[in-house]
């Protein structure tokens, strides 16, 4: 025989012993008999090694789930991780209750002195004739010890479970001598788990009946005990994925959007064995006894069940989990302990956390994305809707609404059916409960609504409806595409599989599957800890679905893409895995993915291909996410920018559930949001004025490239010239915005961002945003978040001073003692009559600037506001930042993935408006400070010159270019405006005068300089107010320009001579016969376009006198010089 056998041998019978003597013991306790010896020693050596117990304040030893509050002390969440308790006195709770749990856990609970000696002495001897641990020996006193001194050996079987059963014995007796009946059952009923993430009875009586422990009958307090023998089994309902509900299921309700709550059937099991305690016990009669198990096996019973919330469900969870995420945060750093520590503090301590939300007006702000719009007319969208339904779960697809539909809704929690009153509803119908039909089908992504102060999408699509995404070279050309967004109902098919085009993969000539790069699928390289290659990961492309109902198509087919379309409101749906594991995949030289047909082999049906040559890959080896994300997305942030206090906060619309995907704290790119922050107000801190020039004409970057280009790129006029500071941020003039920062320097910048609290600057590495697009035009390689935004435009509104933002203010423990104070920290920015010019910059564009959109009162008055708009180039964000006197608000609108929406900034500007109208709908008029409070002045300046203006200022081509600014003292210009210059023109051209104008013709004429001279191809909006730069008057040939109305001198004057011989040799020696006196009449008939684009029939008989002037034969007169061009007829 081997050592390790003998060994064993030797373990075992050791073991036996143990058991034995452990055994021994229990009888001696039942017996009476004093014990002695082994036994005595072992048990006293392990009651020996039991921690006493030092504190028997179950409001100090039970965690307690902690609430959160908003600033009207009103209650919107309690914090749940693990499980949701509130702690209540024995007073507190239903005698049922009581009766029920004593009934079937513990019947002489209220005789023993912590054992049940009777169960005891069963439980050993059938633990010895089974060889097992002793079971179903736990006084409720025991149960109280073992979960609240002994929870990490609650699940210890054979000897270390004897050994637990020996320290509960032992806690339960100190137990029965320091604590009441009363406190024990109590505190029993407050620690226990009853299924559905719940401790403690209080919290299971919300979850399970919306209703208090006080306030429960014997059926309830029934259905409670019976949970505990195993929560998990017995609990009144479950949570189940919406796509798992099945006809064989009873639908209470629904959890959050993709979730159902469904009855659990295996509670009646239990549910009849405490009945028939309670019965035997006499806490019910017959009579009761009967009724109940005819109530539960009738399923009436299902009626009980109103399943609760824990969190106020009117409003998203966003600010919800940052206030959870900071208080974490504090607690760590004050309190100077671990993450995990920290964590049961807040998630098992009771504290009583009051944020800086404001409930009334987050429920404003979330209006504002979910307003209702559904009318109750049954339309044709909707029968598309009611089809798509009806096929998808087998009902037939006749697109009436009939009694199963009706239930199906019913069943999968999408409707309340009893508020259907009629028995089938169909196309063209008008009732109320259309509405509720409609949002029923919306939460299937199978209808879709229109929010009116959102934008659409526009993409570009090919054959099969995928949205393309277009590839550009550095000058804008298009040289390619690739697939952004696979259609879904193209990729899946009625029969649930992956629908891969023939194009889009082969079968090499060994056999294996070859996926090629760049089409459906993403392809990933994996990485161990160590950095070494773990395999590929193979993704599905996100996928999208969309009511071509409200699709409009803007482009036919091109080159590289089939069309152009605008999508009203789309679906996205999250690609995942296939299902192939990492040893059979590889990668081609072309990155294609290569499946080794080993693969195929092990997992025959994997495929199979269909009729047209698609790859149709089973649904058990793919997954897609099974509730889409609405688009276009978008959040908003709204701050007291006077505290930092964060009152409201979306970060997406039409989201639910926890933890979810805040893009209020996500970074996109900016856009022109960011001039005010990293251009304008470095310019003012630096000197410059609001009435600076600069000359919105092209400009180069280093490697000779046109850049930028301002939004009107496409209009008739590229570049509009000279413009102030404050008109270029009026009009969100990107060339200016670049060259004022160019001026400055980038490295002067930065800082200023970073004071303002743009945390997401990525200042290092090689890709960084030390650059000029980056500061200027919000071209960042991160981007900015909508809660930064919104606390550093709060710092303008601020004076100059930003205040940290904040989602609460203090934190109390259970007892209300205060043990966090949250004060926010202010950062100075910028003097407050910096900010000031800054501020009125910013309301002048709301006046009369691209942000006037945005004002929420007529004309800006009553509640002013202040706010720039932000555009990226390609139209993937848009933007408006703003403050009145009252709150800073911020919003972004685009999508998750890059897809361009139809509009830009303006639209974003309108969203802000209507949900900042609502906001301040009750409150009084508010406006900002003065100018005067703040210690600036006003002073006259020339606008085309920032400086100081002179009697040509008045005489503008335009008008007068005089206006009032307003300047920090001692910023105030001293220069004479020397931009005007006075001229000589000719009355008859409006050009400079020549030699040859009669004096008669002489006008004084006043005309403008460029700030920055040069010859420039493209057309300027003002540059026909500029004098002419052709040199001087001696040096340059009239006679050239003879007729040319783009001469700068006068074109009619030019020592030409004219007659009637020079007119007919400019229109091509037409036909004329000659009268008496010199003139000529014409033979021919013919069109002439003049300078002016005006068109002139010139039939045969048109007269040409000895100055060369036409007089039509309905006497039109047309001078020589206006003629551009002309046809014959």
């Amino acid at each position: 025989m081997s050592q390790y056998t003998k060994k064993n041998m030797k373990k075992k019978k050791l073991n036996r012993l143990v058991m034995f003597l452990i055994y021994t013991f229990f009888l001696v306790i039942v017996l009476g008999v004093i014990a002695a010896g082994t036994v005595l020693q072992l048990v006293q050596s392990i009651i020996a090694e039991t921690p006493p117990i030092t504190n028997y304040d179950i409001y100090e030893l039970l965690e307690e789930n902690s609430v959160i509050y908003d600033i009207n002390g009103v209650q919107f969440e309690k914090v749940s991780d693990g499980g949701v308790r509130t702690i209540i006195p024995y007073e507190d709770i239903d005698k049922d209750i009581i009766d029920a749990f004593v009934a079937v856990e513990d019947k002489t609970f209220f005789e023993h002195d912590g054992f049940n000696f009777v169960r005891l002495v069963g439980a050993v001897i059938e633990a010895l004739k089974n060889d097992t641990s002793p079971s179903g020996t736990s006084t409720i006193t025991q149960q109280y010890a073992r979960n609240m001194y002994l929870a990490d050996t609650r699940f210890d079987k054979g000897q270390e479970g004897f050994i637990r059963k020996i320290k509960e014995a032992h806690y339960a007796t100190d137990l029965e001598e320091h604590l009441s009946k009363e406190q024990i059952i109590a505190s029993y009923l407050n620690t226990i788990e009853l299924g559905a993430n719940v401790q403690g009875i209080q919290a299971a009586t919300q979850r399970y009946f919306s209703k208090d422990a006080d306030d429960v009958d014997y059926i309830e307090a029934a259905i409670l005990a019976g949970i505990p023998k195993a929560s998990s089994r017995y609990a009144p309902f479950t949570i189940i994925d919406k796509n798992d509900v099945t006809d064989g299921h009873y639908v209470l309700g629904e959890h959050a959007d993709e979730y159902a709550i469904v009855f659990n059937e295996n509670m009646l099991e239990r549910f009849k064995v405490v009945l028939y305690a309670m019965k035997t016990n006499s806490v019910i009669t017959k009579e009761q006894y009967d009724y109940a198990l005819d109530y539960a096996t009738s399923y009436k019973i299902i009626e009980r069940f109103v399943p609760g919330a824990f969190r106020n469900e009117d409003i998203s969870s966003y600010f919800a989990d940052m206030v959870k995420e900071d208080v974490l945060g504090a607690l760590i750093e004050e309190k100077n302990i671990t993450k995990l520590e920290a964590e049961r503090m807040l998630y098992g301590a009771g504290l009583q956390i009051y944020s800086t939300l404001d409930l009334e007006l987050q429920k404003k702000v979330e209006a504002a994305y979910n307003s209702d719009d559904f009318n109750p007319t049954f339309d044709a969208a909707t029968r598309r809707a009611v089809v798509a339904f009806q096929k998808k779960y087998s009902l037939g697809t006749d697109g009436i609404v009939g009694p199963d539909t009706l239930n199906k809704l019913a069943e999968l929690g999408l409707i309340e059916r009893d508020k259907f009153l009629k028995e089938n509803y169909w196309e063209w119908m008008i009732e109320d409960e259309i509405v509720l039909l409609k949002q029923a089908l919306e939460k299937e992504g199978l209808l879709f609504r229109t929010v009116a102060n959102l934008p659409v999408i526009e993409a570009y699509r090919d054959k099969s409806r995928n949205i393309l995404h277009l590839i550009e070279n550095e000058n804008d050309d298009v040289i390619g595409s690739i697939i952004s967004l696979n259609d879904l109902d193209t990729l899946v098919n009625a029969n649930a599989e992956l629908v891969v085009n023939p194009n889009d993969y082969y079968f090499d000539n060994d056999g294996n599957l070859v996926l090629k790069h760049s089409k459906a699928f993403n392809f990933y390289r994996v990485f161990n800890a160590d950095g070494t290659e773990k395999g590929i990961d193979l993704f599905i492309k996100d996928a999208y679905r969309s009511d071509p109902t409200f699709e409009t198509r803007l482009l036919g087919a091109k080159e590289f893409y089939d069309e152009k379309v605008s999508i009203q409101e789309m679906y996205i749906f999250k690609g995942k895995t296939i299902k192939i594991g990492y040893e059979y995949k590889s990668f081609d030289r072309r990155r294609n993915i290569v499946i080794d047909k080993s693969f195929f082999e092990i997992n025959p049906t994997f495929y199979t291909i269909g009729e047209s040559g698609e790859l149709l890959i089973n649904k058990v080896f793919y997954n897609i996410s099974s509730t889409g994300v609405i688009q276009p997305q978008s959040a908003m942030v709204v701050i007291d920018y006077r505290t930092g206090e964060l009152r409201a906060l979306v970060g997406g619309r039409n989201i639910a559930g926890q933890r979810v995907y805040n893009r209020a704290l996500n970074p996109r790119q900016p856009g022109s949001s960011i001039k005010p922050l990293g251009v304008y107000i470095p310019a003012l801190d630096s000197g410059l004025t609001t009435s600076t020039v600069f000359d919105d004409v092209p400009h180069y970057d280093n490697k000779g490239k046109r850049w930028p280009k301002n939004w009107y790129e496409h209009q008739a006029y590229k570049y509009w010239g000279i413009m102030t500071m404050r008109e270029a941020i009026e009009m969100s003039n990107n060339v200016i915005a670049v060259k004022v920062a160019d001026r400055l320097g980038v490295d002067l910048l930065i800082p200023y961002l970073q004071k303002f609290g743009i945390s997401t600057l990525d200042l290092e590495g090689p890709v960084h945003d030390r650059n000029l697009s980056a500061v200027a035009l919000g071209g960042m390689s991160v981007g900015t978040t909508p809660l930064d935004m919104a606390g550093a435009y709060g710092a303008i509104a601020n004076g100059g001073t930003r205040n940290e933002t904040i989602t609460f203010t203090k934190v109390t423990d259970k007892y209300g003692k205060v043990i966090l104070e949250n004060v926010p920290e202010k950062t100075f920015v910028v003097e407050e009559n910096v900010a000031f010019l800054m501020h009125d910059m910013l309301q002048s564009g709301a006046r009369v600037g691209l942000a006037k959109t945005a004002a929420i009162r007529e004309n800006n008055e009553g509640i002013p506001i202040a706010g720039k708009t932000g555009t990226t180039s390609s139209k993937h964000d848009a933007w408006f930042i703003g403050y009145t006197g009252y709150y800073a608000a911020s919003v972004w609108i685009g999508n998750d993935v890059q897809v361009p929406l139809s509009q830009g900034s303006t639209i974003a500007a309108k969203f802000w408006k209507g949900a900042m109208q609502s906001i301040h709908e009750d409150l009084a008029d508010k406006g900002f400070k003065s100018y005067e409070e703040v210690g600036l002045v006003t002073m006259e300046v020339d606008s085309k010159s920032g400086k100081i203006p002179t009697p040509l200022s008045y005489r503008d081509p335009e008008g007068s270019t005089v206006i009032t600014e307003l300047f920090i003292p001692g910023t105030e210009p001293t220069e004479y405006d020397d931009i005007h210059k006075e001229s000589i023109y000719c009355s008859e051209s409006n050009r400079l005068i020549t030699p040859y104008c009669p004096e008669s013709t002489y006008i004084s004429v006043v005309t403008r300089t460029r700030v920055d001279p040069g010859y420039y191809s493209f057309a300027i909006k003002d540059n026909i107010y500029m004098a002419p730069r052709y040199g001087s008057a001696t040096d340059f040939d009239y006679a050239a320009y003879t007729n040319n109305p783009n001469s700068p001198y006068c074109f009619i004057h030019t020592g030409v001579v004219r007659t009637a011989q020079t007119t007919v040799s400019i229109l091509g020696n037409i036909g004329t016969t000659d009268l008496a006196d010199g003139q000529k009449l014409t033979t021919e008939s013919i069109i002439i376009t003049t300078i002016h684009k005006a068109v002139y029939n010139v039939d045969a008989g048109s007269r040409i006198n000895n100055q060369g002037t036409i007089v039509t034969t309905e006497n039109i007169v047309i001078y020589p010089w206006q003629i551009e061009s002309y046809t014959r007829k």
